[in-house]
């Protein structure tokens, strides 16, 4: 008999990590790829210089990349493929149309409604939904068409995707009556399905980046094509690049004015005069550079190598249409050729957005660590107050995180700092209980970046 039974040992299993949202590597789609594979990844100029089948445009592209001072460990290409095809949807109304009944049709989060009258017919409620969405969709580049039932939407520009649904809301203390379906006439094919098949691939980047299109395709097409898919998919940002001379002009119809006629924050773009050279790419590996884990950073002045500055120079006017625009140049500041603002096509500032895309990503990152480390270890977080508690300290970590980075406020100058909350177990609803659901509210104030100075002296003369 010994007393060595008063030491107990129990050895916990360590949980697998979670996967974790990207944000230093950009992918550029090429023009003349011919790879198999849809993607390849670039550590260096001499890597890509060595692999022939990576195209001309493609290579440019890489050392555009490594050319730059600060820059992303890699690079990542994407191979075009599919031919370009328009997506086509049709709406059919059908059955009984009922008075006060709601059709509603959503295109790319555009939402049109029409509730019928009196007496409403198939034909009448055909008539005036196909009205109100050919009204609300005055600035997407879908064309809306179609005969009695049937209202189709096709996008103008092959390759380029948009979202969609359609339902009936019943008239009040009425079942719906009549119908409204949604069904995907033709599948939108050429760079949508490109990226899409990229994505399946590897979705391992972040930033994607365009100068020069594939074969058969325009670079305004390109572009919003590229748009639309980002757009849709979220958790990316886009930079496109053109050398459209009437952007300097802001004349009707230029490539800045087509791309922010859409209310799509995860595109910017910038001009270039010369589009065979690769200013997004580079701007976008100088960002990259910096991982945002660590550092938050702006888009304002990066000094990009390899790139040369028009010549003559942008003119004052010019610089003011590009502004005007909520577009971005490559031009001279103090005599340092740079690359500047770092504004989206909506005129935010892009690094919010990431700081937005970072936050969503590590919050989401760090709950799903947290259940899968209890359940790894054969315990649970009961559902109580003091259960809580380690819901709230894990949020309040990744905030934590934030403030340190750059990316929020840390409560100066009268902000309020970054917060998170959990909702009390008192109350909770019947229904989240039942569904084991705890909610949680995080705030906090992006912190933003000095990019202008404003200096007033007053000289007095004694």
């Amino acid at each position: 008999m010994t007393w060595d039974s008063n030491v107990q040992v129990t050895v916990l299993p360590t949980a697998q990590a979670v996967d974790r949202a990207v944000f230093t590597v950009p992918l550029y789609l090429a023009g003349d790829a011919t790879f198999p594979e849809r993607v390849r990844t670039y550590g260096s100029a001499a890597e890509a210089a060595a692999d022939p089948l990576l195209g001309a445009d493609g290579l440019a592209a890489v050392n555009a990349h490594f050319e730059q001072a600060l820059k992303a460990p890699t690079i990542k290409v994407g191979r075009p493929g599919d031919s370009a095809v328009a997506q086509v949807v049709t709406f059919t109304v059908a059955g009984t149309p009922l008075e006060f009944e709601t059709y509603e049709i959503v295109i790319n989060n555009i939402v049109t409604q029409y509730v019928a009258g009196a007496t409403p017919t198939i034909a009448s409620v055909h008539s005036a939904l196909q009205a109100a969405v050919t009204a609300a969709l005055t600035d997407e580049d879908i064309t809306i068409g179609g005969t009695t039932p049937d209202i189709t939407a096709t996008a103008d520009v092959a390759g380029a995707m948009f979202t969609y649904s359609a339902r009936v809301i019943p008239a009040p203390g009425e079942d719906a009556s009549g119908t409204l379906t949604a069904v995907l006439t033709t599948a939108s094919a050429g760079i949508s399905s490109d990226l899409d098949a990229i994505l399946a691939e590897d979705d391992g980047w972040y930033g994607l980046a365009t100068t020069i299109p594939p074969v058969a395709a325009t670079n305004l097409d390109l572009m919003k094509a590229c748009q639309a898919w980002i757009q849709a998919n979220g958790e990316r940002i886009y930079l496109a690049q053109s050398d459209d001379a009437d952007v300097l002009t802001a004349a009707a119809s230029n490539d800045l004015e087509e791309l922010g006629k859409v209310n799509r924050n995860r595109t910017a773009y910038i001009w270039h005069h010369d589009n065979s050279e690769k200013a997004a790419v580079g701007w976008i590996a100088y960002v990259f550079g910096t991982d945002p884990d660590v550092k938050a950073t702006n888009w304002a002045y990066r000094p990009l190598s390899g790139i040369s500055v028009k010549d003559p120079r942008i003119t004052t006017t010019e610089k003011g249409k590009v502004e005007g625009q909520n577009g971005n140049l490559f031009m001279r500041f103090g005599g340092v050729p740079v690359a500047s603002m770092g504004v989206n096509t909506v005129g935010g500032a892009i690094d919010v957005t990431v700081t937005s895309d970072w936050l969503t990503a590590r919050l989401g990152e760090a709950y799903r660590q947290l259940l899968i480390t209890y359940a790894t270890r054969g315990d649970k977080i009961p559902l109580t107050d003091k259960g809580f508690i380690t819901i709230t300290n894990t949020g309040q970590g990744v905030l934590d995180q934030a403030v340190t980075a750059g990316h929020l406020n840390p409560g100066e100058d009268g902000v309020d700092p970054p917060s998170i909350s959990v909702v009390k177990r008192a109350d909770m609803t019947d229904a989240d209980v039942q569904a084991r659901l705890v909610r949680v509210t995080a705030e906090g104030t992006a912190a933003g970046a000095v990019e202008r100075i404003v200096v007033t002296m007053s000289l007095y003369l004694v």
